[in-house]
């Protein structure tokens, strides 16, 4: 190839010497001297070129690894929205409602969630909030709510695996949420000129606790749009269970009532969420 490059800017160079200047064979050494620092000037300036090129492949090179490293330790912050199914305990409950005539509970309640992920090296961060969708029962006129909010949740997930696109995490929480119950039951309203018979037409009670709960499960997230840059998509699939730790008796409108009716609002929990970063 060198040789080929030679001959060609040797030819090159003759042929515009010749065009300026006399012929071969009556060119002085200096002058001869004079295309040869022309060839060899043309030559390194080919071969810069080919360094420029070798330095591309080196670069390309380079950024891809980049990209697989930081890949495998991709620090982000990421805002994050999930949906939640929370699968609860309320055997108890439903047969206290059997025995009143209502129909049964769902044992499963979904709700939706967003707040914030960190991860930094192979820690993840989360905090969040969620709002679950009452679950409902009705008997003619008769209604019966259950609901639990999710008000503060943080947890602490470790990367065992830790690849470019998959990151599983075992996780650890903690969480503040408060349990309601609602009973409504609508009467004929005999006198509706005075506050007391709108009160008669409509029973209502509501009792509610606070509780706080420790949960365990496990995390797997997938970098669905993944570069080196600031920017970036998440799906992520968790499951998890939940166990009461401290808890509060329930409350009737601030009084504390003996009333139990042995419900564990998520009991086991799976939630699919988005990360955007």
């Amino acid at each position: 190839m060198r040789k080929t490059l030679t001959v060609c800017v040797l030819f090159l160079c003759c042929l515009s010497g010749f065009a300026q200047s006399k012929p071969l064979d009556q060119m002085t050494i200096g002058q001869i001297d004079s295309v040869r620092r022309s060839i060899d000037k043309k030559y390194t300036e080919l071969d810069s070129l080919r360094n420029v090129y070798k330095l591309d492949s080196l670069s390309y090179e380079l950024h891809k690894l980049e990209l697989e490293v930081s890949g495998k330790d991709k620090n982000y912050t990421a805002f994050m929205v999930f949906t939640q199914t929370s699968f609860n305990k309320v055997s108890s409950f439903n047969q206290e409602l059997q025995g009143l005539g209502f129909p049964t509970l769902t044992t499963h309640s979904t709700g939706i969630g967003f707040g914030m992920a960190i991860k930094r090296k192979r820690l993840l961060h989360e905090g969040f909030l969620v709002v679950n969708f009452n679950n409902k029962v009705s008997k003619g006129d008769d209604k019966v709510w259950m609901s639990g909010e999710n008000i503060f949740n943080y947890q602490l997930g470790f990367a065992v695996l830790n690849r470019k696109r998959f990151q599983l995490y075992p996780f650890a929480g903690i969480s503040y949420g408060l349990v309601s119950i609602e009973l409504r039951k609508k009467r004929n309203m005999t006198d509706p000129n005075s506050l007391e018979g709108i009160a008669q037409a409509i029973n209502e009670a509501r009792i509610s606790k606070n509780e706080i709960q420790i949960s365990t499960g496990l995390q797997l997230d997938y970098h669905y749009s993944f570069n080196s840059g600031l920017s970036g998509l998440i799906i992520g699939l968790k499951y998890g269970l939940s166990r009461d730790v401290l808890s509060d008796n329930y409350a009737a409108n601030g009084t504390k009532v003996n009333y139990n009716p042995d419900i564990i609002y998520r009991n086991t929990f799976l939630a699919l969420s988005l990360k955007i970063y």
